[in-house]
């Protein structure tokens, strides 16, 4: 038995100097082709040991290949850690933690349904934090087809609606009585308006310089500045139009106004 291992050593040996050989020898070929080396001609026994032997090393330096064969004595060391299955392990004691007992006091976390900063709000000027003086003032609505802005800085702008649709336009004035001239920044607030009680739609961030969602500047002491809020609804709803309702949101603030 030992001298056959013995022989397979030796064939095995000798196979691989072959294949080595010819691999040298097939390297040596493909770098000095361009110099006019020709690659040599193997037999067909040659072509399937190069076959093999490359075969081999690809599977050796594969990350994703793993042997089949399990070394016994690694299962017999891991089999020896394992615990005796037969012994319990002991439940009692101060392991499991105390359970609870009826005079445990029970402490609420903070959170939940727990208000934080912020809440509803009284008016829009508390809403937007405008200093003490500055105060809104609605105007009326306009619907139709198209809307062409107001002032000179918008008249370049016109705005149609899509088709099924009307613009519905809030008008605003916000007037300086402070005493002196303020910089106001109504920008980052949700808008949503609510028509007929059950048909609600976002407001329309627009270019126009006076759009209330977006409005920043100064207005001087004793002026105001006319700011509107623009919104596509349903031709259908636009011409039956009985309640508008106006919904503001940042952050944890919420203020809500019946316009109609």
């Amino acid at each position: 038995m030992r001298r056959d291992q013995r022989e397979i050593k030796r064939e095995n040996s000798r196979l691989g100097k072959r294949v080595c050989t010819v691999l040298v020898s097939l390297v040596a070929a493909l770098f000095l082709t361009g110099c006019g080396s020709v690659i040599p001609i193997m037999n067909s026994a040659e072509e399937q040991a190069v076959s093999e032997y490359a075969a081999l090393l690809l599977l050796k330096y594969d990350a994703h290949n793993r042997s089949r064969l399990v070394d016994l004595s690694l299962i017999k060391e891991e089999s020896e850690k394992l615990p005796d299955e037969t012994e319990e392990p002991d439940i009692s004691g101060e392991e499991q933690g105390m359970g609870p007992v009826a005079d445990t006091p029970v402490v609420e976390l903070p959170g939940g349904d727990a208000n934080t900063s912020g809440g509803t709000v009284r008016s829009m000027e508390e809403f937007f934090q405008l200093p003490e003086g500055m105060s809104f003032a609605f105007q009326g609505t306009q619907t139709g087809q198209s809307y062409l802005p107001e002032g000179e800085d918008n008249r370049y702008i016109t705005m149609d609606a899509g088709t099924g649709k009307s613009m519905l336009i809030l008008k605003y004035t916000l007037n300086n009585q402070s005493g002196a001239d303020q910089t106001v920044d109504l920008f980052g607030s949700v808008i949503k308006v609510t028509v007929n009680g059950d048909y609600t739609e976002f407001v329309q961030m627009t270019m126009l310089t006076n759009d209330l969602s977006t409005y920043s500047g100064t207005i001087r002491s004793g002026e105001s500045q006319e700011l509107v809020l623009v919104v596509e609804i349903d031709q259908a709803v636009a011409e039956n139009i009985s309640t508008i309702s106006l919904n503001l949101k940042k952050d944890q603030n919420i203020y809500t106004t019946s316009l109609l």
